[in-house]
């Protein structure tokens, strides 16, 4: 079920895009997508593991479902990907067809797909990575990286309910500070 939500993320997100996205960039926005509904309903929409690595937050599985997609081996996302997602050239992937069904996906995924690629979308995905690294999650462990002291390490789970030092961001604008921290309680409680 897990690896069907994410296939259906991507493939939506691709979707918006004219069929095909570039694969840093759609892990950001997943990233984006999850921290949303993390804040606002208390669960993420991919429920994926997420680690922070040299270019900002990485969902896990998310991003092996891309790797497999992206290379000629098999791997064990094959059936579920091969039905939504295809490599169009490097570092890009697209749809298999265009109306495929999203049945994974809740309203408020949905909601928070667009929220992501509303407000964080760049044809440069490098402009997308630099946004990740403006949010807590990546922030903590920004001198690591610029040490070069580590690959990836395990991104805290209570940082996606911080606010970053940044003006105008969409999360505060969009979220109330009442309903983040309802959805921290409950997260934390489950």
């Amino acid at each position: 079920m897990k690896t069907k939500i994410i296939v259906q993320s991507l493939y939506y997100l691709a979707a918006k895009n004219s069929g095909e996205m570039d694969k840093l960039a759609a892990i950001k926005l997943i990233f984006f997508a999850d921290r949303y509904h993390l804040r606002k309903y208390a669960r993420m929409v991919t429920r994926d593991d997420y680690f922070a690595m040299k270019h900002g937050p990485v969902p896990s599985m998310t991003f092996d479902v891309l790797n497999g997609v992206l290379s000629s081996e098999r791997n064990e996302f094959e059936e579920v990907t091969a039905q939504y997602l295809k490599p169009i050239r490097k570092h890009y992937f697209g749809i298999t067809e265009k109306d495929k069904s999203l049945d994974c996906l809740s309203e408020t995924d949905i909601e928070s797909l667009n929220f992501a690629f509303d407000n964080f979308f760049s044809k440069n995905e490098w402009k997308v990575v630099e946004y990740s690294h403006q949010y807590p999650e990546w922030k903590r462990f920004e001198k690591v990286f610029d040490q070069g002291e580590t690959a990836r390490a395990n991104i805290f789970l209570e940082d996606f309910f911080e606010n970053p030092e940044i003006d105008n961001d969409p999360y505060t604008k969009t979220v109330s500070a009442e309903v983040v921290q309802l959805s921290k309680e409950s997260f934390f409680d489950e």
